[in-house]
């Protein structure tokens, strides 16, 4: 995919305290901040390969090649903006930590992030230990109003 042109997926990840409703969410792995680390980065796992099922979706399958795809365009800076973490999906209430960096490891698609306050009080104070990703395969370009 070139930089010119739309994800074919895209995932919107958000620290939540339970699972979310709308599109497609899956709850990965606990998410830990160490606060005695200078730096406030750390790797969570988003998500992994394998077949999924929702009763709102129905069967569905994450793919090798949908990661590699999402890392692509990560790389690319195909969506044109930073990737951040927001709170309960609900972006108005500001960012918890940015995505530096998107990768696999072993089937798992994972991320750099760098940690803002707000994410770093969530996760240590407030309760939220898991990251949700919102899956939306086939993803529209705003931009060029077509899916790729």
């Amino acid at each position: 995919m070139s930089k010119q042109s739309f994800l074919s997926a895209s995932v919107v990840l958000a620290l939540s305290a339970a699972p979310a409703s709308g599109a497609i969410h899956l709850l990965s792995d606990a998410v830990k901040v160490d606060t005695h680390s200078s730096s406030k980065r750390s790797v969570v796992t988003i998500t992994r390969t394998d077949k999924f099922y929702d009763p709102r979706y129905g069967e569905f399958e994450l793919t090798q090649q949908m990661f590699d795809d999402l890392v692509k365009n990560f790389t690319e800076n195909v969506y044109g903006q930073e990737i951040n973490i927001d709170i309960a999906h609900q972006p108005e209430n500001g960012a918890g930590a940015v995505v530096r960096r998107l990768f696999t490891d072993r089937g798992r698609l994972r991320a750099e992030v760098e940690w803002h306050e707000l994410g770093i009080s969530k996760v240590t104070k407030e309760g939220f230990k898991y990251l949700s990703a919102e899956i939306h395969p086939n993803d529209v370009s705003n931009e060029q109003g077509q899916n790729g």
